[in-house]
């Protein structure tokens, strides 16, 4: 019961695939789809981007651009809704987008009677993964399409020790990827973007996972090989890694080895220790 109530309270679903996963058929639910809150940009133009916030099927998109004669020029899509999966399995969000003005952010007190919101085009985002998507809006008649990605400027410290479990995946496999509802720890230690993962069940039983990190916007995902004390071995990713105070959650997958191939399982775990 822990370990479903964890897993619960994390709200990740596992999905092998690099896409989101499947859209939730409760439309209400907080648990839609892969976070895709960030700032988004063009790595060859740095200079603009979009800043994305979700909440269930729902983003609040900003755009900072440029005016024609060069001026900063804000445009936003404050409901910028989830409408469909594509045929290649993108997610699919749409909007009305407007320009927006309002009164000096140095006058003593703020007038909401001085903001204007004109609606000036749509907004479309495609989401192929969380690591990448391609966003097409018009503004009076001029329409831009832009393929953008998370800006990354720091990697996650996922350092630390937690206690959580694995659901998703064969009983069979034993660790990395049990479904006994047991709890395992979990503790990482990182070296620049290398990262060493040791897990440990009730029975005693161990696993280490070595990997290379590579992070994504707020996201991390660590690729490498992992041995265990009762024989297993093989190859390992841990994706769409999110780790916070209070712990970490993402989804693991087991590559290729004995015993566990093509498994795939929720991960989520509290920390215990930095």
């Amino acid at each position: 019961m822990f370990l479903a109530a964890l897993t619960m309270a994390i709200g990740v679903h596992a999905n092998g695939a690099e896409h989101s996963p499947p859209v939730s058929t409760n439309t209400e639910s907080t648990t839609f789809s892969v976070d895709v809150t960030g700032i988004w940009y063009n790595p060859n133009e740095s200079g603009w981007g979009m800043n994305v916030i979700q909440q269930s099927q729902t983003l609040f998109v900003t755009l900072f651009v440029y005016g024609q004669n060069g001026a900063p020029t804000w445009l936003v899509g404050p409901a910028t809704t989830y409408t469909s999966v594509d045929s290649s399995g993108a997610f699919v969000f749409s909007g009305t987008l407007y320009s927006t003005t309002g009164p000096w952010f140095g006058a003593t007190t703020f007038n909401a009677n001085s903001v204007t919101v004109n609606p000036v085009g749509t907004i479309t985002i495609r989401f192929p993964t969380y690591a990448s998507a391609q966003v097409t809006y018009s503004v009076n008649g001029v329409t831009v399409v832009k393929n953008v990605v998370p800006q990354t400027w720091l990697q996650n410290n996922l350092n630390g020790t937690y206690v959580g479990g694995t659901y998703g995946a064969s009983a069979s496999c034993g660790l990395p990827v049990q479904n006994t509802g047991a709890l395992i720890g979990f503790k990482i230690s990182t070296v620049g973007n290398t990262a060493t993962i040791l897990m440990t069940d009730v029975q005693q039983n161990t696993c280490t996972l070595i990997g290379t990190i590579t992070q994504t916007g707020k996201l991390s995902q660590i690729d490498g090989n992992y041995t265990c004390s009762f024989g297993t071995a093989g190859q390992f990713s841990l994706r769409r890694l999110e780790a916070g105070v209070d712990g970490l959650s993402g989804a693991y997958a087991t590559l290729s080895g004995t015993g566990c191939n093509a498994a795939i399982a929720t991960i989520g775990a509290a920390r215990v220790s930095f």
